[in-house]
C-alpha cells in the first residue's frame, strides 16, 4: 500500500512541477506578418532601446542602413555617435530566417563573411510591429532581449506621431 501511494505522490508531483513549468514558458514572439523589404529598405533612426553591451558606447545620432540585393539579402550599415565625438560603424548583412516566408523574422550578422556558416554569427531582428506607411517600426528578438523602436525622422512629433501599437509616444 505504501508503494502505491508513494507512486501516486509522485505521479502527482511530476504532474504538478509540468503544469508549473507549461504555465512559465512565453509565448512565441509575433512579427509582421507581411514584410516589403525593398519598402522596409532605406535609413531609419533610433529612437529608443533596450540597453545592450554592443551599443553601450553610442550616446547619439544612431542610425541604421537597409539596402537590399539582388539575391534578395540586406547589405546594413548601422552608425553612432560616440562620447568621444566619433561615428562608429557597423556593417553586416541581413536576410530572412525562411526564404520562403515574407513575415518579419530576419536574422542578421556582423562577424566576417567568412564565419556566416556559423549559426551563432547570426542574431534575430525581428519587425514586432510596423505601420502601413513604413515610417515607424519595432523590433526585437525572439528571446525578447532586445528592443528598438525606430522611425524614419531623427524625432517623433508629440502630437502627430503614433508607435505602430497606437500608444502615444508621449502622455
Amino acid at each position: 500500500m505504501n508503494k502505491k501511494l508513494l507512486m501516486c505522490g509522485a505521479l502527482l508531483s511530476l504532474t504538478t512541477a509540468g503544469v508549473a513549468y507549461a504555465k512559465t514558458k512565453t509565448a512565441p514572439v509575433r512579427v509582421v506578418a507581411n514584410l516589403d523589404l525593398k519598402q522596409y529598405a532605406g535609413k531609419w533612426y533610433e529612437i529608443a532601446r533596450f540597453p545592450n553591451s554592443f551599443q553601450s558606447d553610442c550616446v547619439g545620432d544612431v542610425s541604421a542602413n537597409y539596402a537590399v540585393r539582388e539575391d534578395g539579402k540586406v547589405d546594413v550599415v548601422n552608425s553612432c555617435g560616440t562620447k568621444s565625438g566619433k561615428t562608429k560603424t557597423a556593417k553586416g548583412e541581413a536576410r530572412r530566417i525562411n526564404s520562403k516566408s515574407s513575415e518579419g523574422k530576419l536574422e542578421v550578422r556582423f562577424a566576417p563573411k567568412a564565419l556566416s556558416f556559423l549559426p551563432a554569427v547570426w542574431g534575430d531582428y525581428y519587425i514586432l510591429d510596423l505601420d502601413k506607411s513604413y515610417t515607424t517600426s519595432i523590433v526585437g528578438s525572439s528571446g525578447r532581449s532586445y528592443l528598438w523602436i525606430l522611425s524614419r525622422t531623427p524625432q517623433l512629433d508629440d502630437a502627430s506621431e503614433v508607435l505602430p501599437l497606437g500608444m502615444p509616444i508621449k502622455g
